[in-house]
């Protein structure tokens, strides 16, 4: 399922947002605007699971393609905030060692396409316009799934493109609706599927006339569309490798004929789209990952893990880098393929940890480290701080600012305002955090402009919202 809940959820009746999901008998969701409630979310509709740097959550277990941090020192688009270009897909255990890869993205919203059709622009710049905005946004996107795909490895991903497709904005399609003035190639939707991804709810329903399957926006309620809104269908679940559509539906208002799991009131502005899938899984690769990103110091550590083969195995917890040789904590087997078939999830003590970051690994029966996943201990009662490295800079200077504590949020960030505004909406500029718990980023010109001499006030924020969590000053002289 993939389903824009609206800035948390929250902006009509954050119930509906679970009873949407049970109602759609979803197993896997990639959620876009989560806005710190994805674990709320999650323990609503009773899913186990929860993916924060990629905004997933889940009845089977998550698990991460990488090592649970974002690790380049690069920025990356807004697609893929808190992740590295090589491990853009969680892994979903759908049965005893077997996997699916899924990956989940949200593409910048503005400026629309549409929009510039109905302001007169020529297809020219339409293509122009997607071409400079979304189609780099989504091209880390297509370039990884495409070799998971290749592989025959069943894959799906999740999203909110912000995007038409080019299967809809046809020939036959032009003037069918108000929007589609002439035939569209859009480029986002064409690199998807040229990556070897099929359009799930087009592959179950062809026809783009008979069934639009409009996803942008839903009535509030229906039938109200709020004053010169479009309609269009940017919500996809694309699908690739061993994996079969066999249902496609949306997920929307009560009483509105297009929409085949209605609630009322529905809670929020973008209709959610659900498909169903046979598929072949794939073995799975030696897997680890803690249930949070961060523990409390004192307070246990869930590790889940995958052994493939059944084979000998011992999970520990070791400071950041190090092998089992400096395990802290650790448990491990010297049974055969039925101990680890009874167990994939342990518990681990942190009490001889002190605030830090660490890893958690996979071993084997001979000490190799099999996988690898970083995790952060807190201290009991610590909150968020955020710090300048210069008090004081010139006009233009980048500021460097540092931050402990965060919640790890795919799009926690970091914004410089006027120090007497109050208000955090008014922001100068501003920086993601890469989901990193602890870190450092530096804003630079291109990021602020260059700022006036005065006061300035940099905060740390919670996951696209305006929950400031901490904050700090500066002076520009």
């Amino acid at each position: 399922m993939s389903f824009n809940v609206w800035y948390g959820g929250d902006q009509i009746a954050f119930g509906q947002v679970a009873e949407a999901i049970k109602e759609a008998r979803a197993d896997i969701v990639g959620i876009q605007e989560p806005d710190g409630n994805l674990r709320r979310i999650a323990d609503a509709v009773g899913f186990a699971y929860v993916d924060e740097r990629r905004y997933i959550i889940s009845r089977y277990p998550l698990f991460d393609s990488g090592i649970g941090v974002k690790q380049g020192k690069a920025r990356v688009p807004y697609s893929i905030n808190g992740q590295d270009a090589a491990d853009l897909n969680a892994w979903a255990l759908i049965g005893a060692g077997e996997v699916v890869a899924v990956a989940n993205t949200h593409l910048t919203s503005d400026p629309y396409g549409p929009e510039a059709v109905r302001d007169g622009d020529s297809v020219e710049k339409v293509l122009a316009l997607e071409n400079e905005v979304r189609v780099p946004e989504v091209r880390p996107l297509t370039t990884a799934l495409a070799k998971i795909a290749k592989a025959n490895v069943p894959v799906f991903l999740t999203g909110d493109f912000n995007s038409p497709s080019y299967l809809d904005w046809t020939e036959t399609a032009v003037g069918t609706r108000p929007e589609i003035k002439y035939p569209v190639q859009w480029p986002v939707s064409k690199s998807v599927v040229d990556a070897g991804l099929r359009d799930s709810f087009r592959a179950i329903h062809a026809d783009p006339v008979a069934v639009p399957g409009l996803t942008w926006t839903a009535g509030r309620p229906y039938p109200y569309i709020p004053p010169n809104e479009f309609s269009d269908r940017i919500d996809y679940v694309y699908a690739g490798g061993a994996s079969t559509p066999t249902a496609s539906e949306i997920v929307g208002e009560q009483g509105n004929p297009a929409v085949a799991i209605g609630l009322n009131p529905y809670p929020s502005d973008h209709r959610a789209v659900v498909s169903e899938f046979s598929v072949q899984p794939a073995a799975a690769p030696a897997l680890i990952t803690t249930d949070r990103p961060s523990v409390v110091a004192g307070r246990p550590v869930v590790v889940r893990f995958v052994v493939p083969n059944q084979g000998k195995w011992a999970v520990a917890l070791v400071p950041r880098g190090a092998n089992v040789n400096r395990a802290i904590s650790s448990y491990g087997t010297s049974a055969g393929p039925q101990d680890q078939a009874d167990r994939t999830s342990i518990k681990l003590s942190t009490r001889a940890m002190k605030p830090a970051e660490y890893d958690a690994i996979l071993v084997s029966a001979k000490g190799r480290t099999l996988a690898r996943h970083r995790f952060t201990v807190v201290a009991a009662g610590a909150r968020p701080t955020v710090s300048v490295a210069k008090r004081s800079v010139k006009p233009g200077a980048s500021i460097r600012v540092s931050w402990r504590g965060a919640p790890g949020w795919r799009n926690d960030w970091v914004s410089v305002s006027n120090a007497g505004d109050p208000d955090a909406v008014n922001y100068i500029g501003y920086v993601y955090t890469g989901a990193r718990i602890n870190g450092s980023e530096t804003i630079t010109v291109d990021d602020l402009g260059k700022l006036k001499k005065g006061r300035y006030v940099v905060r740390l924020l919670r996951d696209d919202h305006y929950d400031v969590l901490a904050q700090t000053s500066f002076t520009v002289r």
